[in-house]
Parts: C-alpha cells; sequence; structure tokens
C-alpha cells in the first residue's frame, strides 16, 4: 500500500526508537508536515522533502536547495537523530532563500490548523496523488496532484481540496473548467475510488499512532465506508473583499469554496 509504513519503519517513532525525536520535533513544529509516501515517511517544509526517513536510512535536503554551500550543511544520522531541531532550521533556511513559496506556506498552514476532530475538516493528506504505474497508459486517468486531501467531520464525505491564492491563480475560466472535469473523473473512477478509501483510513490509523492526528480520529475510520461521498472543493485565500468578488464572478459557483483572509480553520460553506 503506498501510505502505510512497514513495521519495522513505524518501530523507529515509537518508544525509544531512532526516530522518536525526530517525530516530536515535527509534530511541534507547525512549518512540518511529515507524510507517508510509498512505505517512507517524508517530513515536508513548503512542498519541499527536507527529510526522508526509511527503515535501512536517512535522505536529506537535495542539494539543489544548497548548491555551492555543501560545507554549511553538514549533518550526520546520529545529529539529525539527537538534535532535529537544529537540522530543521537550517534545511528551512535553504529552501527560504531557494524562492517565494507564499502559497505553500498557507497549504502548510492550513493543513497543520486542521488537525482536531472538533474542527469542520480534518485534514490528513497533503500533495495527494493517485499512483497508476501500474495501469496502463490508455486506461490512466489524467495526472491530477491534491494539494489537501480532508474528512469532513459531520458527513465523513473525503474532500479534495485545491488551494487558490489570488484570482490570477484561477487560470481563467479554462483552468477552472479544465480542473472540476479531471477532479469528476476521478471521483467518478472506481479503481480511485477503493485506493483512495484504503488509503484514507491507512493514513488516519498510522497518524493516530503517531500522535500527528489526534486519538478520536480513529473511530471515523469505520465510518468511511465504500459507498462515501467524494467531493471536490476549493480554498481560496483572499486579500480583500473586490478580489473575493471577482473570484465569485469567475467561478459563477462550479465548485464549492470555502473563503480564507487569513486565518486557516477550515469552516463549511454557507
Amino acid at each position: 500500500m503506498a501510505r502505510k509504513l512497514s513495521n519495522e519503519l513505524f518501530e523507529k517513532f515509537k518508544g525509544n526508537g531512532e526516530y522518536v525525536n525526530i517525530l516530536k520535533e515535527v509534530n511541534k513544529d507547525k512549518d512540518l508536515s511529515l507524510e507517508i509516501r510509498e512505505g517512507k515517511a517524508i517530513v515536508y517544509y513548503k512542498k519541499g522533502k527536507i527529510l526522508t526517513l526509511s527503515s535501512k536510512k536517512i535522505e536529506r535536503l537535495s542539494s539543489g536547495y544548497y548548491k555551492d554551500k555543501d560545507g554549511e550543511f553538514k549533518f550526520s544520522d546520529a545529529q539529525i537523530k539527537q538534535n532535529p531541531a537544529k537540522y530543521f532550521a537550517k534545511a528551512k533556511s535553504f529552501v527560504d532563500a531557494h524562492g517565494n513559496k507564499k502559497e505553500f506556506t498557507f497549504q502548510q498552514l492550513i493543513a497543520s490548523d486542521n488537525l482536531s476532530i472538533d474542527n469542520d475538516y480534518l485534514v490528513v493528506d497533503m500533495e495527494y496523488q493517485y499512483k497508476q504505474s501500474n495501469i496502463p497508459k490508455p486506461e490512466r486517468l489524467p495526472l491530477t496532484r491534491i494539494d489537501l486531501l480532508a474528512v469532513e467531520k459531520d458527513s465523513k464525505d473525503i474532500i479534495l481540496f485545491e488551494l487558490k491564492q489570488g484570482v490570477n491563480a484561477l487560470n481563467g475560466e479554462s483552468g477552472i473548467d479544465d480542473h472540476i472535469n479531471k477532479m469528476n473523473e476521478l471521483v467518478k473512477d472506481k479503481r480511485f475510488r477503493e485506493v483512495l478509501i484504503k488509503e484514507i483510513k491507512n493514513i488516519i490509523e498510522q497518524k493516530v499512532e503517531l500522535q500527528i492526528l489526534p486519538e478520536g480520529a480513529k473511530t471515523w475510520i469505520n465510518e468511511i465506508g465504500n459507498s462515501v461521498t467524494i467531493r471536490p472543493m476549493f480554498i481560496f485565500i483572499y486579500s480583500d473583499e473586490k478580489e473575493r468578488e471577482e473570484y465569485d464572478e469567475k467561478l459563477r459557483n462550479r465548485i464549492p469554496t470555502i473563503y480564507l483572509n487569513p486565518k486557516y480553520i477550515l469552516k463549511k460553506p454557507e
């Protein structure tokens, strides 16, 4: 399963496991998120993979972020395990210097502020992409990366959130329609639905054990059945009412939207 840690790796995050300090630092740092990918645990900062953990090794931030400055980024495995805060601080500084990633910052803040089962939505994953390498090319769906994957508290519907910051992010009406059409193809596809539901349950179960999600989220697993509704939605971050009005004019209610300015707790659209 693409989004499930092996037992060997999972144990490294528990008790006196060698990755316990890393997990503790991630869980207290709102700038960071730990996501489960292909049996690995990847720590993200502004969409940058700043640390990848497997049962066999630790992979650091890509050298492309600190080209010609590798002398400033010397951390042994032992140093990362013992003092992850120092490693993360340095890795973040290189990511920040690499470019302006304001939208990615918003995405991370939204994810970290919606990890409670008391909120309308529980964000369970970021940057989700349906793996199709085992599907013949003619039968594959359009490649679509989902910014935030969430579960709605009341209905237990699975929500595929696309994050938009500013009206320029809409890419015109054709861009909106293209995104909606791709989302609808995903939602209607039986293969995608089956994989997504299984992975959502695995993610919730393991993230509860890692104390990334609250214990109460475990009870949601049995409520997410095979017939659960899967819905695409937009999150629009706007700077003023004029920008919001322009967005509404372009979107024309084609997809439900949550508006944020600039708080990050997700509330159901009125």
